[in-house]
C-alpha cells in the first residue's frame, strides 16, 4: 500500500497558512480528543480511511484499480458563537483552503497514483468551545503484477 497520509500533512502544511503547521496524523488526533477544548484551533489531522479495490482486470498482465481513502479532521474555535454560525463560516474557508491545495494532487510519483479527488464532508462534534468536521478524500492507485 502506498502511503498517502505522510504526503497530505506535509501538502496540507505547506500549502495551507490558516493551520500554522497544525497539521498532524491519526495519533495525534486521538491525544487531541482527549485533550477537548484545550488545544490550540484552527488544527487539522490526516487520518487514512481505508481502500476499496475495483475487481482485477486481465488484459494479458493482472490490473487492479485501488481507491484510497483519507480523510481531514479539523478543529475550529466555536467560542465567539456557541450556535456554531462563525464557526461553521469558518469551516467552509478551510474547505476551500484544503481543496485549493489537495484537488488533482498526486501525492506519489510514479506509482500509478490519480490526482486526489474530494468526497464531501461530515459534521462531527460541537462544544461551547469547537466544532470538529470532516473532509473527506480519495486517490486511485494503479497495480499490476510485475
Amino acid at each position: 500500500m502506498t502511503d498517502i497520509v505522510s504526503p497530505a500533512i506535509a501538502r496540507i502544511r505547506a500549502q495551507c497558512a490558516t493551520f500554522s503547521s497544525r497539521v498532524a496524523g491519526a495519533a495525534e488526533l486521538a491525544a487531541a480528543t482527549e485533550a477537548g477544548d484545550n488545544i490550540a484551533v484552527p488544527h487539522a489531522w490526516v487520518v487514512y480511511a481505508g481502500e476499496t479495490a475495483e475487481p482485477a482486470q486481465t488484459a494479458g498482465q493482472v490490473f487492479q484499480a485501488v481507491e484510497l481513502g483519507f480523510a481531514v479532521v479539523v478543529a475550529i474555535d466555536n467560542s465567539a458563537d456557541r450556535r456554531g454560525a462563525a464557526a461553521t463560516d469558518s469551516a467552509f474557508t478551510i474547505r476551500e483552503s484544503l481543496l485549493t491545495a489537495l484537488l488533482g494532487w498526486e501525492p506519489v510519483a510514479d506509482v500509478g497514483l490519480a490526482g486526489v479527488e474530494y468526497r464531501g464532508s461530515e459534521f462531527l462534534e460541537m462544544t461551547r468551545a469547537r466544532l470538529w468536521h470532516q473532509f473527506n478524500f480519495t486517490v486511485i492507485h494503479n497495480i499490476q503484477e510485475a
